[in-house]
């Protein structure tokens, strides 16, 4: 059986390029025939640039970040390239082109990460091949996919577009509790929810893709997508408090001009992996780096932007849900100086790992049958 993998798979974003490659893993590992589809968009490929065109403040922004760290940049993007080239992708791509009605594939699982966020890009139609409207007789699968925290900007026209496209899928899994409860709502039935692909590896089969790189001392890996002044603060604080230095693994946001830690904006995945296993501890506002925290058993904090409900679930699922602070609780710092009791989330995760990969080999298993 022919696996097409549709996935956000060519970002230069740590959770976008380790859950596809966790995903993709996972998949040759079960037996299957896989590569990558490759599909992209203008928005996909533009945040790829070095560059944007100044068409906004932010642009603005980011330009003159990349402009003032260029060598850093260029060796980031090398580092993402090189580790894409581990895996298989598509001799061809559909830029802007999401009819693959055609593809000689039995199967196109799609998934992980947010490729049920109809406006993740802000641009749906950017976003609408990930739901497979035009795929033709190939079969549908979806693996840990997400709504993401854009699901307020979905009107009753996009409900009915989606009720229509996954009453197609032969199997949909769903990586948090929103996602499932939205689609329940939409089609009356209730996916099953299922660990993000990058938990379905062991720490053992990520250290073998670590960097050789090692910081050097003890130190705090602070990781963020976006960012405020509280996090910011708080942040300070706990370098404070712990007497650490602070190893920053995303370019500087407009936040953190004043910052004193050090930016180590030149990161890949590899590198990426090799700082979370080796941190002391771990502040983050990011799903992913949340999660690989918990697979290298660190002490961490995941602070919460916005509705962060794909955290939440995840903390919940593993009884971890006192690792995460909100704004109005972020002076309360001592409980998070508390060991976290690994041997009871082992035993969580290891059971919800099983319980994953089960859910997939049996939906694969089923559409196989059916082919």
């Amino acid at each position: 059986m022919k696996i097409g993998l549709l996935t956000i798979h060519h970002a230069y974003n740590f959770g976008a390029a380790l859950q596809a490659y966790a995903t993709y893993d996972t998949l040759k590992n079960m037996g299957y025939d896989v590569e990558f589809i490759d599909y992209d968009n203008d928005t996909f490929r533009a945040e790829r640039n070095l560059f944007l065109p100044n068409s906004s403040v932010g642009n603005v922004v980011r330009n003159a970040r990349s402009l003032f760290s260029i060598k850093q940049c260029k060796k980031r993007a090398e580092r993402y390239e090189e580790f894409y080239g581990l895996s298989k992708k598509s001799e061809k791509t559909w830029m802007n082109n999401g009819d693959f009605s055609n593809a000689t594939y039995d199967v196109i699982l799609v998934g992980s990460d947010q490729t049920f966020c109809l406006y993740l890009t802000g641009k749906p139609d950017e976003m609408r091949p990930f739901f497979l409207e035009y795929a033709g007789n190939i079969k549908r699968i979806s693996y840990a996919s997400s709504m993401g925290e854009k699901t307020a900007a979905l009107n009753a026209s996009d409900d009915c577009w989606m009720v229509e496209q996954f009453q197609r899928f032969s199997s949909l899994l769903v990586r948090d509790e929103k996602t499932a409860n939205y689609i329940e709502n939409l089609i009356g039935t209730r996916p099953n929810v299922v660990l993000d692909p990058t938990l379905l590896l062991t720490k053992e089969q990520w250290s073998e893709l670590e960097s050789s790189e090692k910081i050097q001392g003890d130190y705090i890996a602070f990781y963020t997508v976006l960012s405020s002044p509280w996090v910011v603060e708080y942040v300070e604080q706990l370098s404070k408090k712990l007497g650490m230095k602070v190893i920053a693994l995303h370019a500087r946001t407009r936040f953190e001009m004043n910052a004193s830690y050090h930016f180590a904006g030149d990161c890949g995945p590899r590198e990426f992996l090799s700082a979370i296993k080796h941190a002391k501890y771990v502040v983050t506002t990011s799903f992913h780096a949340t999660a690989f925290s918990i697979i290298f058993q660190k002490q961490f904090v995941s602070l919460v932007l916005g509705e962060g409900n794909r955290i939440s679930s995840l903390l919940d699922s593993l009884a971890l849900s006192s690792r995460a602070i909100r704004e109005k609780e972020r002076e309360d710092m001592e409980r998070l100086m508390d060991t976290i009791p690994y041997e009871n989330v082992s035993g969580r995760l290891a059971s919800l790992r099983t319980y994953s990969l089960s859910a997939l080999q049996d939906s694969l298993k089923q559409v196989g049958q059916a082919l």
